[in-house]
């Protein structure tokens, strides 16, 4: 009895050695971890903390860590080391260190050697990198305010342009056609051949006035300033059609049309673009367009059954029509979708988020 005593203890003291040399081994490896690491008991005390964690806040001997960070008699409140011991399961959080460092803590259940529960935690230094995060996001800010702004000054010069070429060209060409069929009047019957050639000149004023006309309207079309989004949309989508012989489909499923300029301008520009690309790639024969509401959410929806847009097209997409219709659709705080298939067709889905509108019905 004594001798199986004697190897049972022998065997109790090999296990014992086994598991203190593991776990010196494991101490030597959190030793020379580039971030803090401490052990924590259940009541919150530190077992154990690196060369790192000394380095940065000093020794806590034996007081809890709510004392030792916070002079708090009690676990603070945001705490994620309770969740570790309630489900026994890791956490992962972000703690603002006394020395004003940001840190992504890592919180694991540990059992010690001598079987008792443990916290080991795990603090790595993000406070570069969260700067670095600031002001990448300050900088895309920037970035798209610019951006607003120059769509903004572009808009308004597309304007200017738009009214100056109606006004002053159209005017010019308009008293010139006039000038042209009051000389054709006067002119006696024998002048057959000047009275031809004044009526070809007249036909060339008209072709040269609707040139101007369609040039404006593309530039900046005056219905969406005085009629509104939905005659614009109603004018682009005809004028489309006349121009590119392309049957397209327009459907309205929102009830409230008073939509702010920046929101029209960007919908009527993307629309615009999308219809230009299907004329110029997808050799369609139809186009639907759909604009509708879910839950505040406008959805402008282009579909063609053109030869359809791939994936690897879309994985190396260029084009700046296309970065444009992003641009705009992420300055609003939208997204956009682009889907195809091959011999199927694209879908553009352009979502805007808005707010107090109606669904129509």
């Amino acid at each position: 009895m004594e001798e199986r005593v004697r190897e049972r203890t022998d065997d109790l003291m090999t296990a014992y050695e086994i598991v203190s040399n593991e776990r010196r081994r494991l101490f030597s490896v959190l030793e020379q971890i580039p971030g803090y690491v401490c052990l924590l008991t259940t009541d919150y005390r530190f077992a154990y903390v690196n060369r790192e964690f000394l380095l940065r806040f000093g020794d806590p001997k034996d007081s809890s860590c709510h004392d030792f960070f916070h002079r708090r008699q009690m676990p603070c409140d945001d705490c994620r080391v309770i969740d570790v011991l309630v489900e026994r399961r890791s956490q992962q959080w972000e703690w603002t260190g006394p020395d004003g460092k940001t840190y992504t803590i890592f919180n694991y259940p540990f059992t010690d050697y001598d079987g008792s529960f443990r916290i080991l935690e795990l603090g790595i230094d993000i406070t570069d990198r969260k700067k670095a995060e600031e002001e990448l996001s300050a900088s895309r800010e920037k970035l798209r305010l610019l951006y607003s702004h120059l769509q903004s000054a572009v808009e308004a010069e597309k304007k200017n342009i738009a009214r100056e070429i109606h006004d002053e060209f159209g005017t010019v060409l308009t008293a010139l056609n006039i000038d042209l069929a009051w000389l054709e009047k006067k002119m006696s019957e024998e002048q057959d051949t000047l009275k031809e050639r004044i009526r070809k000149d007249i036909e060339l004023v008209n072709s040269a006035i609707k040139v101007i006309q369609r040039i404006s309207a593309e530039l900046r079309p005056g219905v969406l300033d005085y009629l509104g989004f939905p005659a614009a949309i109603e004018w682009l989508v005809k004028d489309f059609g006349q121009r590119t012989g392309i049957t397209v489909e327009l459907s309205f499923n929102v009830r409230d049309f008073d939509l702010p300029m920046e929101h029209s301008i960007a919908l009527f520009r993307i629309l615009q673009e999308a219809l230009n690309n299907v004329a110029r790639h997808a050799g369609a024969s139809k186009i639907n367009v759909s604009l509708a509401e879910v839950d505040h959410v406008l959805i402008l929806t282009i579909t063609d059954d053109g030869r359809g847009i791939r994936d690897e097209d879309l994985a190396t997409l260029t084009s700046f029509g296309i970065l444009g219709m992003k641009e705009r659709v992420d300055f609003l705080g939208g997204n956009l979708e682009i889907q195809g298939a091959v011999g199927v067709g694209t879908r553009v889905t352009v979502k805007i988020p808005v707010s107090h509108r109606g669904v129509g019905t």
